[in-house]
């Protein structure tokens, strides 16, 4: 989720600052995009994806990009949440690698 600021007047469904949450099944290639979504969300600023049917050992990348940033904007904070068993590539328990990777 992020702060967007505020549009301009009378528009009901602009986002000035538009990022995207996407998870990529690293073994797969299978995507799964916010909101219950089959491609990109490019009306909410809070942005969820839930996968089921894991398995042990499944591997995911987690890709925050920005498809529009408004005028005058160079970068967008935001915050992300991510639970579950979650392991290192070396097998250690431990925070989720962070990747400013953009795809």
């Amino acid at each position: 989720s992020w702060y967007d600021p505020p549009a301009s007047n009378g528009c009901t469904k602009c986002l000035v600052n538009d990022l995207d949450l996407i998870v990529r099944n690293l073994d797969s290639s299978e995507r799964f995009y916010s909101n219950g979504n089959s491609k990109r969300d490019s009306v909410n600023n809070l942005e969820r994806i839930r996968i089921s049917n894991t398995s042990f050992g499944d591997r995911y990348r987690v890709i925050v990009s920005s498809s529009m940033l408004g005028p005058g904007y160079s970068e967008q904070k935001f915050s992300l949440v991510v639970t579950g068993c979650i392991q290192s590539g070396d097998g250690d328990e431990t925070s989720p690698p962070v990747s400013s990777e953009v795809y």
